[in-house]
C-alpha cells in the first residue's frame, strides 16, 4: 500500500483513489482551483439561462394580457 493510503490512477498524474470512500482525489491545487472556477462559471451561466427563460415566460404572459385588452377595446369601439 502507498504511504498516504491513496492509490494512483493510471494515466492521471495528480488523481488518486481513496480506498475507504472510493472517492477520486486531485492532489494538484491549481487544477482543482481551475475546476472550481469552471464549475462556478457553468452554474452562473445556467442560472442566467433559467432567469432569462422565466423573464420570457413572464413577458409572454403580459403580452397575451395586453392582446386580450386590445381585442376587448376594439370590440367595445365597434359596438
Amino acid at each position: 500500500m502507498y504511504s498516504t493510503g491513496l492509490i494512483p490512477i493510471e494515466g492521471h498524474d495528480n488523481l488518486y483513489r481513496d480506498p475507504k470512500t472510493n472517492a477520486i482525489i486531485c492532489k494538484n491545487d491549481d487544477q482543482f482551483t481551475t475546476y472550481i472556477k469552471q464549475r462556478n462559471k457553468i452554474a452562473e451561466k445556467n442560472a442566467l439561462v433559467e432567469q432569462t427563460a422565466e423573464e420570457v415566460k413572464e413577458l409572454k404572459s403580459e403580452l397575451s394580457e395586453i392582446k386580450q385588452l386590445l381585442l376587448k377595446l376594439m370590440s367595445d369601439i365597434n359596438t
